[in-house]
Parts: structure tokens; sequence; C-alpha cells
């Protein structure tokens, strides 16, 4: 595309270097030489969970805090609020029968990589279902089954498993629609909302209510 740009020609080593080229103090005495020699470094980070360690709670009063002024604060109830997502749903979607989940899987990195033939080997296009849901619909696991809302419908095989709750069905996320063997150009995607979280404006994957049916 003729781009000139320095980043354009880095090698990923000299990545690897710019990258360890930091203040940060627990990378400090790491090179690529001695990764390359060692293949992995012990980081000797601070306790993620400060109260583990004797620390504080980044809070006003350093202790995890079940009312929360933070919260307050930012404008959100400072207890936290259980009301159901259902509460803001379209009417056409908040009667269906099921809750659909979907949460990342932790071979891909959201929908990085499904280029590559062995991270596609690990299906994600699989749609759990509990075993008393499946009965009653009459699906086994293997079986091709249709998930659908006032969205759109996506096609998965079914896995029968008690992972999921009655009531609960569960694909992975960004899946790609080309790749998906059950339902050509249909994915996760097609029936989630596009409305974003109160807190932190991320994507309310959990907020859908589908149908499930046998394909």
């Amino acid at each position: 595309m003729g781009f000139k740009d320095q980043a354009f020609r880095d090698t990923p080593k000299d990545i690897i270097r710019q990258f360890l080229q930091t203040e940060t103090p627990w990378y400090q005495g790491i090179t690529l030489e001695r990764l390359e020699k060692e293949k992995f470094i012990h980081l000797d980070m601070p306790e993620s969970v400060p109260v583990r360690s004797g620390g504080k709670a980044e809070t006003e009063s350093g202790k995890i805090e079940l009312y929360s002024n933070i919260m307050k604060k930012a404008g959100f109830d400072p207890v936290i609020d259980l009301t159901l997502c259902e509460e803001e749903m379209p009417e056409e979607e908040k009667n269906l029968p099921f809750r659909l989940l979907s949460p990342g899987i932790p071979q891909r990195v959201n929908s990085s990589f499904y280029n590559v033939k062995y991270i596609r080997a690990y299906n994600a296009y699989e749609c759990e279902v509990n075993p008393e849901d499946a009965k009653r619909l009459g699906i086994k696991s293997g079986d091709k089954v249709r998930l659908n809302n006032q969205r759109g419908e996506a096609f998965f095989v079914a896995r029968v498993t008690t992972r999921v709750a009655p009531g609960v069905v569960r694909t992975a996320k960004c899946n790609w629609r080309s790749t998906n063997p059950y339902g050509q150009n249909t994915n996760t995607n097609s029936l989630t909302t596009g409305k974003l979280t109160d807190m932190g404006g991320c994507s309310a994957y959990h907020s859908t209510r589908v149908n499930l049916s046998k394909a």
C-alpha cells in the first residue's frame, strides 16, 4: 500500500525489544536474548488483590465496599443493582424463552486469528443447552439448532450439558459469519443487542433473549 513508516518495517523481534524498553519496574532486567534463552520469566508483580497481601483496596475507606461512594458519585446505585436487563428489552424480546450468554473462548482473542486452521478447530459454533430443555425440545448433542429473535437468526450444533442452567443457552461471541459450517453467513452477533452497558460502555452481550429450536 506504499506505507513507509518504520512500524511497517519492524520485525517481530524489533517489536518485542521496543515493548521491553519500559520504566515499569517488574520488566527491568528482561531482554529479548534472556527470553530466548530462558523461554519464560516470572514477573514479580504486585498482588492483584491488595487485601490478600495486607494492602488496601483503592476505595475511600481502603476496604472492599458493599456501599460504594465511588459508584454513587458516578451516578449509579451505591449498592449493587440486581435489576434484570429484561426490563429494558423490546417487548418482542423480553418474553422469549431463553437468555443467550455469549462469552469469549480462551483459544481466540475476540474475532482474531480465525484464519489459522488449528484455531478454527476449536468449535466456536456450539450451542450449549441444558438437558431439561433439550429433552423437552427433542434436541440431542450433535443436532443442528436454530436461535432467533427480532434481530435475526443463527445456526449452531447442539451440545447438551449441565454447564448451563435451564432457560439459558450459550454460544461464543465474535465467531465469524463466513466460517460457520452449520449456517452460512450466520453467527452469534446476528442475535445480540448493540446496546452498551451502563458501566464502562462495553457491549451488553448477555442482555439478549432468543428462541431455540431443532433446525
